[in-house]
């Protein structure tokens, strides 16, 4: 792993230990539902804890921008949304994705598609909420359910993509960016 990347997985490793991952991951996650996804019809907002704040809508535009190609199983164009590498973790230890075609193998491995219903910042990080629905050729078990992601961008795309706790997101997070890297679309 180049020394660049240590601190992004290194972060992505914290949240998923430190927030509680939920979801699908690797090679099991077409069939693995969203271990913490609420399934109730409605969704509670995100909780706003002090140093909550509105989501810059840059970073809103590419995560619901690959949101939607991810729901619509275009997965070469959900891939573009993505930096090289990234880091993902979904249930799972994080992933460094190097490659394009690494990128669209883990966005396929997603169960379900997704809406995106709201997304704040908090310290480095943009975290979203999404209400899981069907996606053409994968099969998932919460659809209606909710979950969220905390995600951070690099040159205008998503870097780290981590799921984290839907009850509390902000539970755990890091205290302070990784170096060379911004919440912010660039």
């Amino acid at each position: 792993m180049p020394a660049g990347m240590r601190p992004l997985a290194f972060a992505a490793l914290g949240m998923a230990l430190g927030l509680g991952a939920c979801g699908g991951g690797g090679s099991h996650a077409a069939t693995a539902p969203a271990r913490t996804a609420t399934t109730t019809p409605r969704s509670t907002p995100l909780p706003r804890p002090a140093g909550v704040h509105d989501a810059d809508p840059r970073v809103v535009r590419v995560i619901r921008g690959w949101v939607d190609a991810e729901r619509r199983s275009d997965l070469a164009h959900a891939a573009s949304y993505f930096a090289l590498p990234a880091v993902v973790a979904n249930a799972g230890p994080p992933q460094l994705l190097r490659t394009r075609a690494a990128v669209r193998l883990w966005n396929a491995s997603l169960p379900c598609g997704a809406r995106l219903l709201e997304a704040v910042a908090y310290r480095a990080y943009t975290i979203a909420r999404f209400r899981l629905t069907h996606r053409p050729g994968q099969r998932c078990d919460s659809t209606g359910g909710t979950a969220s992601t905390a995600f951070k961008l690099r040159g205008g795309r998503i870097a780290q993509w981590v799921r984290v706790n839907d009850a509390n997101p902000f539970q755990g997070a890091p205290r302070r960016a990784s170096p060379g890297s911004s919440s912010a679309a660039a």
